[in-house]
């Protein structure tokens, strides 16, 4: 029963994300059990190609709990995953009980004759499932095992039917409208974000010219030393990376789920997908500036020649870069220089004010 303890500062250690999708692949079925989702921790784990298979059969349920957290936006993106596989079963916990909290969080997949139990402290939310420190079990199960396990899951779930109901139904909408309504105090007009100070100054980043490509220049090139040192996946494993795009006025893209691609010619590289669409310019390298927050987990702006930002990165390549002038530009460094040279990127006011 090994135990993992995700850790945002150490990308050599798994994610509970990475996990959920290793045992799913290839499963038959399976079940999940999360006190709260967030529309981020869903789409991390049910768009995934890894887990489609097992979501069209027909043969996987997902119970979530709305005491708290899980709100409109997350019932949108689960609503989303079910038009995608309609076979799906999806349902909320509601209970009334007042000095209580549906707080499980735990996964199973069966194979045929052995399975996978995952428990731990992660929900299904993007922090819970990357960025949190969070501590979890995986459990290797033999056909007899599994087959106690399906008798008490089974047993467990017709024991609570009448407090599984289906997310349209007026009391879970009522309850997610709830949680929506707990939010952030925003900012005030005159609270202008500042440059990140403190721990801050320590995160790795990562400043890199994108080539120009044989096909679309969006799908980004990296050498091999940079694909594992700084992004931290291996070729051949079941590797995520997640990005999160900070638009020129600090707002945040959707999250990008993407396969750590590795192909014969050594280049290793993954989508980026503000560039989907755009000529490659004529005047200039678009520059990829990567922050990493946790494991194999980035917020990054694509910086065009002619954003307001795209001089002074290309200025602090001019001045860290030390390799040979045919060579794309790439500087490993931390966010001290970053903030140093660009302070006013609106990258800081997305790294200040994170969502899930």
């Amino acid at each position: 029963m090994p135990l993992h303890i995700q850790d945002p500062a150490d990308p050599g250690l798994p994610t509970l994300h990475e996990q959920l999708l290793a045992a799913a692949y290839g499963a038959i079925r399976g079940a999940a059990v999360f006190s709260y989702a967030t529309r981020d921790g869903v789409k991390l784990l049910l768009q995934d190609d890894a887990i489609a298979p097992l979501l069209q059969s027909g043969n996987f349920e997902l119970i979530v709990g709305v005491d708290d957290v899980t709100d409109t936006r997350a019932l949108n993106a689960l609503e989303e995953v079910r038009r995608r596989f309609p076979a799906l079963r999806l349902s909320a916990f509601v209970h009334e009980l007042p000095d209580a909290t549906f707080h499980p969080k735990f996964s199973w997949f069966g194979r045929r004759g052995s399975g996978t139990l995952i428990v731990g402290s992660g929900n299904l939310t993007g922090r819970g499932l990357r960025r949190n420190w969070e501590a979890f079990t995986t459990t290797s199960l033999d056909r007899d095992q599994l087959r106690q396990l399906r008798l008490h899951w089974e047993g467990w779930r017709e024991s609570h039917s009448d407090m599984l109901l289906p997310l349209d139904d007026p009391r879970v909408l009522e309850r997610a409208r709830r949680n929506a309504a707990r939010v952030r105090r925003p900012r005030a007009a005159e609270e202008e974000p500042q440059p990140p100070a403190g721990p801050l100054h320590e995160v790795p980043a990562l400043i890199a010219e994108i080539p120009r490509g044989q096909a679309r220049w969006n799908q980004a090139n990296f050498d091999r030393a940079t694909f594992t040192g700084f992004f931290g996946a291996q070729p051949g494993q079941l590797h995520r990376i997640v990005l999160q795009h900070v638009n020129p006025d600090g707002t945040l893209g959707e999250l990008e789920n993407r396969p750590a691609v590795s192909v014969a010619s050594h280049n290793y590289r993954f989508e980026l997908a503000p560039g989907r669409g755009l000529p490659y310019p004529d005047g200039g390298r678009p520059i990829g500036v990567f922050v990493r927050i946790a494991p194999r987990t980035f917020t990054y702006r694509l910086s065009m020649p002619g954003d307001p930002d795209y001089q002074c990165f290309s200025g602090l390549l001019d001045a860290q870069w030390n390799g040979p002038a045919t060579r794309l530009r790439r500087v490993t460094t931390d966010t001290s220089s970053l903030i140093e040279s660009c302070p006013d990127s609106p990258i800081w006011a997305a790294l200040l004010n994170p969502e899930d």
